[in-house]
């Protein structure tokens, strides 16, 4: 069976005009996106369904004489429910009264001094300068890189990239490794605990 649809699958393949094959290959991929993330939200939904403690539409049984939980209310829970919330209340509205009169005293009318002013206007333009450091020198490096790429081997590139910048590679080597440090200890305390 397999003999006899390989030759057609060539004829129809080999039609294709070589002008389409870009488009067919960002349809698959935009597809395959597409399907992983139905995936991960269908996942996620089930696992939020069960960590809620929820059923399916299509689970329920047709049994009348099924009531729910909360129906039923346990009045002394309630009770101490409710004690317990109008305590918090009055420990959280004393709280907010204490914030307010600490703000109402600290900002009580002071005008902004002309020093103050002066130190305002100095910290908005030293933030602007740093923006537009900091865009020009992402251009800047996205051109620098991109020459780079055309110019050397995919192993030439990390050893340039390493040589230009170590002090940038050494603390993402530094961060890589305290995070995969930090990760086996909370996998084998996880492991020692269990």
């Amino acid at each position: 069976m397999e003999n006899n649809i390989a030759p057609v699958v060539n004829e129809y393949v080999s039609q294709i005009p070589p002008e389409a094959w870009p488009l067919i290959e960002t349809v698959l991929r935009v597809t395959a996106v597409v399907t992983v993330i139905w995936l991960a939200i269908t996942l996620f939904i089930l696992l939020r369904r069960n960590a809620s403690n929820l059923t399916p539409v299509h689970a329920a049984r047709k049994d009348q004489a099924d009531q729910p939980d909360f129906l039923t209310v346990d009045q002394g829970a309630r009770r101490e429910a409710l004690a317990r919330g109008d305590q918090f209340g009055e420990t959280l509205k004393a709280r907010e009264d204490a914030e307010a009169k600490a703000a109402k005293g600290a900002v009580a009318g002071k005008p902004i001094s002309l020093a103050g002013q002066i130190f305002r206007g100095l910290s908005f333009l030293m933030s602007l300068f740093s923006l537009l450091t900091m865009i020009i020198g992402s251009i800047w490096q996205i051109g620098r890189m991109g020459n780079l790429m055309k110019e050397y081997n995919t192993v030439e590139r990390i050893t340039t990239v390493i040589e230009h910048n170590p002090v940038s590679f050494t603390m993402v080597l530094l961060v890589s490794i305290y995070a995969v440090w930090c990760f086996i200890r909370k996998q084998s305390s996880q492991k020692a605990l269990a």
